[in-house]
């Protein structure tokens, strides 16, 4: 079982990020081998947080020179993203020139894309990995909890497992935040 008793990081679930480095470099080479769309799925994912369902009703009507919209799948809100990196703005621009796939098809892909990685550790990872660890990212980076649950539409609980995750790998400095109570 993946916990904070595992400080390599071997241990890979659908509910964790990936906190080995090599582990999604391996599953960006095995989704280079597959396909250009194979490798913009992991980048998207990874460098946005985006829904799986929202990634498959994305369209080239999304995606602005300096941004994208994502629509989540509760949410009647949609969400932007600022596209100030070009390897993301490129994954965007593979993805959306191909035929739409539904989430189930999305699904099958990270399912090829990690059996292509032959690395048995990882093979549980899903897309909300891949939006995990995003969210990793986003709080290695200094970002407000709050905001990187609310920005990813991620619900509190997952956000704190990460953070809880990360300070027992050594990841954080000591935690001092906690969401606001709503009274």
């Amino acid at each position: 079982m993946e916990s904070a008793g595992d400080p390599t990081g071997e241990n890979v679930g659908p509910y964790l990020p990936l906190f080995n480095p090599s582990h999604l470099e391996a599953l960006r080479d095995s989704a280079r081998r597959l396909s250009p769309r194979h490798w913009a799925l992991v980048v998207i994912l990874t460098k946005t947080g985006m829904e799986i369902e929202a990634l498959g009703k994305l369209t080239w009507r999304d995606v602005y020179p300096d941004k994208v919209y994502w629509k989540p799948s509760k949410s009647p809100q949609a969400v932007s993203i600022p596209l100030e990196d070009e390897e993301l703005a490129h994954a965007l621009r593979i993805f959306v020139t191909g035929q739409r796939k539904g989430s189930g098809m999305l699904d099958y892909w990270i399912q090829q894309v990690r059996e292509g990685t032959g690395l048995p550790e990882l093979g549980r990872v899903t897309g909300y990995t891949l939006r995990l660890t995003c969210c990793m990212s986003l709080l290695q980076a200094g970002k407000d909890p709050e905001a990187v649950a609310r920005d990813l539409r991620l619900p509190w609980p997952a956000v704190h497992r990460v953070l809880e995750e990360m300070e027992a790998r050594g990841m954080l400095g000591r935690r001092t935040h906690e969401p606001e109570s709503e009274e």
